[in-house]
C-alpha cells in the first residue's frame, strides 16, 4: 500500500506541473558514495560547454543564476519538489538536467514518471541497511534507475549486482580506473588525486561524451571545476596543518579518504579524524566505521553526528566495539564543536584534520529537532581564537658595541634592515596586530617602517627599562581583541624562517601553558645566562652565568628572543618582575619564575637547528648573520 501510495502521489505531481522531464535530457546519478560529487562534475562540463543545465543534489539545486535549497540530510527531494524544480528549468528553456538519486527516493518511487536518458552508477556498498534491511534489497532499489535508462554507465567493480536487472536492449558502458585514454586521463588524474574521485570523473567524462561534448570542452570544464561543497574541502588557516570537512559517512567513504590522506601526508605528519555516526540509522556501520578510523588515522576522536532520539554516548559504546588496534589513541567528545577544537589544538604542524560525516549539511539533528550547524562554521569558530593574536617587536637598543649611529635593528642584512625583515615574516604567517617599541633612534626607526610594506604600530619607550618595560609599553597599544602576545627581541630574530615562527607558536598552543619560549642547548656556560629544567623538561627557573658557572652546567638552555604569552596572564603578572638593582631594568624571562611558582611552568621549544639564532651584539654578530643571511638561511 504504501509504494501504491508514492506512486499516486508522484503521478499527481507529474500531471500538476505537467511532466516537465518529457521536455529535458534527464541523467541520474546514484551510488553509495561520490554521487554528488560525480552530478557536479557532470553539471559543470556540460554548463562550461554551453548547453544550458540544470542540476538537483542533496547540497542544492542550480537553475540558471538562482540556487535552491533541497533539504536538510542525504535523500533527495519528494516528487511535488523536484517536479517543481524540472518545471523551472523547462521555463528557463534549459537542455539537461542532472538528478542526483538516492535509494530512498528510488525505493518511494519519488522519480516515477520521469526517463531518463542516461544514469549513472558510482558504486555500491554497506549503507542504509537500517531502512533496506537486506544488501540484495539495497541493490533492487538502486537497479530500478537502470531498468528506466536509455544508456547505463555503471562502475565495472559492481555490474554483476545489477547485470540481471538491465535488458539486452539498453546501451551499457562499463568503467574503471583506466577507462579514459590519453589526454582525458592525464587531465582527470591532474585535476583528481584521489582515486575515489578519479572514478567519479571518469564517469561524469563519459556522461559528457554521450552527450556530444567534444574533448576540448571536457578537458575544459575538468580544468576548472571548483569542487564541491563538503566533499574533500580544505579550510585555509595559518596554524601549519591542514584541515578537511568531508561527507564521508559509510565505512566505504570514510576508507577511501583517509587513504586519499594518508597517500598525501609528509612522512613524520600525521591523521586525525573527527566524526560520529548517526542516530536512528544502520547501527552495523558504526564499529566498521570506528575500526577503519583507528586503523587508518592515527588519532580518532568520537562525536555527535545527528543523534536524533538516541543517546551519543551509547552510539560512542557501539562505535568503540570495532576498536581491533589496542595502541590506537581514541577520544571520546560527544559535543561535535568541542571535538573539533581539540583535533585542532592537537595537531601539530603538518598534520591533517578530516571532520567527517556532516559535509555541506547546514543542521544537526537532536531529539527530532533540527539545529543550526556547520562543520566549516565549526572549524572557523575553533580557529577564530587561534588567530587573535599580536606581536610586540623590541627595538629599543642602541647598538653602542656596534660602533654605529644607528639602531642594532636598522642594520641591513641582505640588503634589508633587520626590523623590516621581522615585521616581513611575523605580517606574512598572519599576525596582523603588529606593535614596534622604540627608544634610541626612535626617529629613524619610524622611517624605516614607512619603508616597509606592512602597517605597524610604533610606541616609544620614555627611558630605559629594559624587555618588562619596553613589553608593558608595547601591551598599551596590542588590540583588545587579541589572547596572545608573541614578544620579538628584534636583535636576536632577524634569522627565523617564517615556519619556525609558525611552528613555535602552534607548539605554544598545544602546551596550553600561559607562557612559553624558544631555546637552544649549547656546550658549557653561555654569558647570557640560562634556564633551568627539570625531568619532564618544563621550565622551572632562569639562571645568571654566575649560578651556571657555581653548578658547573656543561651544556646551557639559552633563551633565543622569542616569547609566547596569554596576554590576559601577562597584563597580571607583567608588574611582579622586579627591578634590576644594577641597572634598573626588568627582565621579561622573570615571567618564567613566576609560571613555575604558580605551578604552570612552561615548556620550552627547543630550536631543531641552531644556527637560525643568530644575536647581534657586536661586529663578529652581524658579520656571521650577514654570511647567513645570503646562503641557507634565505626563504
Amino acid at each position: 500500500m504504501k509504494k501504491l501510495f508514492f506512486i499516486i502521489k508522484a503521478l499527481v505531481a507529474n500531471i500538476y506541473y505537467l511532466f516537465p522531464s518529457k521536455d529535458l535530457k534527464i541523467i541520474g546519478v546514484t551510488g553509495t558514495d561520490g554521487k554528488t560529487t560525480t552530478s557536479n562534475i557532470i553539471y559543470h562540463i556540460l554548463q562550461n560547454s554551453d548547453i544550458k543545465t540544470g542540476l538537483v543534489s542533496t547540497v542544492n539545486a542550480k537553475i540558471g543564476k538562482n540556487e535552491y535549497n533541497t533539504g536538510f540530510h542525504v535523500t533527495n527531494p519528494g516528487p511535488f519538489q523536484l517536479q517543481s524544480l524540472l518545471k523551472k528549468m523547462v521555463k528557463n528553456k534549459l537542455k539537461y538536467a542532472v538528478l542526483e538519486v538516492t535509494s530512498h527516493g528510488l525505493d518511494q518511487n519519488r522519480n516515477f514518471g520521469i526517463n531518463f536518458d542516461i544514469g549513472v552508477l558510482t558504486n555500491i556498498t554497506h549503507e542504509h541497511l537500517d531502512y533496506h534491511k537486506t544488501f540484495e534489497n539495497y541493490v533492487r532499489a538502486k537497479a530500478k534507475l537502470f531498468q528506466n535508462s536509455k544508456i547505463c554507465i555503471i562502475n565495472r567493480n559492481y555490474f554483476n549486482f545489477f547485470k540481471k536487472y538491465i535488458k539486452k536492449t539498453q546501451k551499457v558502458i562499463l568503467y574503471d580506473r583506466y577507462t579514459l585514454k590519453g589526454d582525458l586521463l592525464k587531465s582527470v588524474i591532474q585535476r583528481f588525486s584521489e582515486e575515489y574521485n578519479v572514478l567519479n570523473a571518469t564517469a561524469a567524462v563519459l556522461v559528457a561524451i554521450e552527450s556530444g561534448v567534444n574533448q576540448k570542452e571536457i578537458l575544459n570544464g575538468l580544468k576548472s571545476f571548483p569542487g564541491v561543497e563538503g566533499r574533500m574541502q580544505e579550510i585555509k588557516n595559518k596554524l601549519g596543518i591542514k584541515i578537511i570537512v568531508d561527507f564521508a559517512h559509510t565505512p566505504n567513504a570514510l576508507q577511501s579518504l583517509l587513504i586519499a590522506l594518508k597517500n598525501k601526508k609528509s612522512k613524520n605528519s600525521k591523521i586525525i579524524t573527527v566524526f560520529g555516526c548517526a542516530g536512528e540509522r544502520d547501527v552495523k556501520k558504526r564499529p566498521m566505521m570506528a575500526k577503519i578510523s583507528t586503523q587508518l588515522a592515527d588519532a580518532s576522536i568520537f562525536t555527535a553526528e545527528d543523534p536524533r532520539h538516541e543517546d551519543v554516548n551509547k552510539i560512542i559504546e557501539q562505535m568503540k566495539k570495532g576498536i581491533k588496534n589496542r595502541k590506537a589513541k581514541v577520544y571520546e567528545i560527544p559535543d561535535r564543536l568541542e571535538a573539533i577544537k581539540h583535533a585542532i589544538n592537537i595537531a601539530k604542524i603538518g598534520d591533517t584534520v578530516a571532520i567527517c560525516g556532516k559535509g555541506h549539511e547546514k543542521s544537526m539533528n537532536f531529539n527530532g529537532v533540527e539545529y543550526p550547524w556547520s562543520d566549516k562554521k565549526a572549524v572557523e569558530s575553533a580557529l577564530a581564537k587561534s588567530y587573535k593574536i599580536s606581536a610586540i617587536i623590541l627595538t629599543a637598543g642602541k647598538g653602542s658595541r656596534m660602533g654605529g649611529k644607528i639602531p642594532k635593528v636598522l642594520l641591513t642584512i641582505g640588503r634589508e634592515p633587520i626590523l623590516n625583515k621581522i615585521i616581513n615574516k611575523v605580517k606574512e604567517i598572519g599576525i596582523e596586530d603588529v606593535v614596534v617599541v622604540t627608544g634610541s633612534g626612535s626617529t629613524q626607526v619610524r622611517n624605516a617602517i614607512k619603508k616597509s610594506e606592512y602597517e605597524v604600530k610604533i610606541v616609544r619607550q620614555g627611558y630605559k627599562t629594559g624587555t618588562g618595560g619596553a613589553t608593558m609599553s608595547g601591551l598599551k597599544k596590542v588590540s583588545k581583541e587579541s589572547d596572545i602576545v608573541l614578544v620579538v627581541y628584534g636583535d636576536d630574530s632577524a634569522l627565523y624562517k617564517k615556519n619556525t615562527l609558525k611552528r613555535f607558536i602552534k607548539w605554544y598552543y598545544s602546551q596550553n601553558r600561559p607562557i612559553s619560549a624558544i631555546v637552544i642547548e649549547v656546550k658549557g656556560v653561555s654569558p647570557l645566562g640560562g634556564l633551568e629544567v627539570d625531568l619532564d623538561g618544563d621550565i622551572i627557573g632562569v639562571l645568571n652565568p654566575d649560578e651556571l658557572v657555581f653548578r658547573g652546567d656543561k651544556t646551557t638552555i639559552v633563551l633565543c628572543g622569542l616569547l609566547c604569552f596569554n596576554k590576559h596572564w601577562l597584563l597580571k603578572k607583567i608588574k611582579l618582575i622586579p627591578k634590576n638593582s644594577k641597572n634598573g631594568e626588568y627582565s621579561l624571562p622573570y615571567l618564567l619564575n613566576v609560571a613555575c611558582r604558580e605551578g604552570v611552568a612552561a615548556k620550552p621549544f627547543i630550536l631543531k637547528n641552531n644556527s637560525e639564532w643568530n644575536s647581534v651584539n657586536n661586529p663578529t654578530d652581524l658579520k656571521m648573520a650577514r654570511r647567513k643571511g645570503r646562503t641557507k638561511w634565505k626563504e
